[in-house]
């Protein structure tokens, strides 16, 4: 930007142009007040350009091969691939569609249009009131750390000489199809990268050192992903760490070694190895700070991430942050909530403070895993005795059959006599997009009757919502009929003149 505009007085600055920056952005001009967004790279952050959008594009690219191969099972002939799949062309395909995301939503020309300035530049504290962007003074009334995160690249031996990649280098430094791809991390970008590469051909191994898969969802919908896995070939190893890696004629290879009750139950069992041809790290992230001067804006951190109150506001009361950066939740819906919490509580009067109760996830798997609310698990720690789980299978929804797609479960927790609906996991065929009645449910206070109440349209997956919520309603009814009320009634009912 040119200097005209460093001179002015925003409202609002983001550093960093990421999901949350972006909100901030786009939300704040509306709102009419001045705002900016100082970007040193590319506006879009993790989520346009090694996150979201890429890994489903590449998700969908490596589903629709899986299904072509299914294609027997339709009744259709079947239908392969001739040779092994060019990596490189799905790549290109893939990064064609992030240019045309970012073009339509992230661009700096939108921005401006929309009247959010965009400053090319780093960004960097000086002290408690003083922001600078590329050693220049930008004046802000407030500042929102919105500058993401990083993948956390753990301590491994040999880890440099042999290379590696994350979700920042995968779609970018591979240009083949790898034949064996190790995979360290159980997590969603762990489980989602590695369907995706083995269903496009590559024979994959999935290393955790959790008991099980995407360890904080509800276990059934661990268990159900696991076996989805295994039956399409992946290899996955629970309770166990990567302990050093080194490169052997060929590839690489991986020494692992047992860590939890695993390692305690079987105590001096050798150490398994693992070969490689290429090696993917999804460990988790940690918050991207460095370089920002938070020391000299007196930002206080917690384990790495600015430590902020309820309302978002970091030990410095001019300074906000929201998104990855916080180390709290790695979802873009996450970091756009975040940010209108920042909008309301930097330029309106009155305070909001964030809650993640109702905040839906999604692992985008297949089975795709969703969650909101509490699990089973949570509740009863919560409310007691009073909970009840309500469970529907997909193989009984009639959509679900017909489509050859009935591995999954839709579980709906209940709370309180009135079965006030209190959360919902579902593993299943469009499971992210499932979830979202129940969120809305649990924003309503919405009692499971009711949601068994609502016409859903026929045939269609949601109808698993609805039969998971009449089990409430079957429960009542069971009440009624053996109420000595009711029977008193139909003895009465029988002998009345008609």
């Amino acid at each position: 930007m040119a200097a005209s505009a460093r001179d002015r007085r925003y409202d609002l600055v983001a550093i960093g142009g990421g999901s949350a920056g972006l909100a901030l952005g786009i939300y704040g001009a509306r709102a009419g007040a001045r705002v900016a967004i100082v970007e040193r790279d590319r506006l879009g952050g993790e989520c346009t350009w090694t996150g979201c959008v890429p890994s489903k594009a590449l998700l969908a690219a490596a589903n629709l091969l899986y299904a072509a191969r299914r294609a027997p099972e339709f009744g259709l002939p079947e239908l392969r691939p001739d040779g092994p799949v060019d990596l490189g062309r799905v790549l290109r395909e893939v990064h064609a569609l992030q240019h045309a995301i970012y073009q339509r939503s992230d661009s700096p020309e939108r921005l401006r249009a929309l009247g959010c300035e965009v400053i090319e530049g780093s960004a960097r504290f000086a002290s408690p009131r003083e922001l600078l962007v590329d050693g220049q003074p930008l004046d802000a009334r407030a500042v929102c750390i919105a500058t993401g995160s990083r993948p956390l690249i753990p301590p491994i031996a040999g880890l440099d000489e042999v290379g590696y990649l994350t979700n920042e280098s995968v779609f970018s430094e591979l240009q083949e199809l790898p034949a064996r791809l190790l995979v360290v991390g159980g997590g969603p970008v762990g489980v989602e990268l590695g369907q995706a590469f083995a269903r496009l051909g590559s024979a994959v191994t999935l290393v955790t050192m959790e008991e099980r898969l995407l360890a904080t969802e509800d276990a059934e919908l661990s268990q159900i992903l696991g076996e989805a896995l295994a039956e399409e070939g992946l290899r996955v190893l629970p309770s166990c760490a990567v302990a050093a890696v080194e490169r052997v004629a060929g590839g690489g290879r991986a020494t692992l070694c047992r860590v939890g009750e695993d390692a305690a139950r079987a105590p001096g069992a050798p150490p398994e190895e693992i070969a490689f041809d290429a090696l993917l790290l999804a460990m988790g992230r940690r918050p991207h700070v460095d370089g920002l001067g938070l020391e000299a804006a007196g930002v206080e951190l917690d384990d790495g991430a600015p430590r902020v109150d309820g309302r978002l506001r970091t030990s410095n009361p001019r300074i906000y942050a929201a998104g990855d950066v916080l180390g709290r939740h790695g979802f873009t819906h996450a970091a756009a909530y975040e940010a209108t919490l920042v909008l309301r509580n930097a330029l309106f009067p009155g305070r909001a403070r964030a809650s993640y109760e109702l905040l839906p996830r999604a692992t985008f798997t297949d089975p795709e895993i969703a969650h909101v609310g509490l699990t089973e698990e949570q509740a009863r720690s919560r409310h007691g005795d009073g909970v009840r789980v309500y469970r529907y299978p997909f193989a009984e929804m009639d959509r679900a059959i017909v489509e050859r797609r009935t591995r999954g479960v839709v579980k709906l927790v209940t709370a309180g006599r009135r079965d006030r609906v209190v959360g919902a996991q579902i593993a299943g065929a469009a499971a992210g997009e499932l979830i979202h009645e129940f969120a809305l449910a649990m924003r309503q206070g919405v009692r499971a009757g009711e949601l068994a109440q609502m016409v859903h349209v026929y045939p269609t997956l949601a109808l698993g919502a609805q039969h998971a919520a009449l089990g409430a309603t079957e429960r009542w009814l069971d009440g009624v009929a053996r109420s000595r009320w009711l029977r008193a009634y139909r003895w009465l009912s029988r002998r009345l003149p008609r």
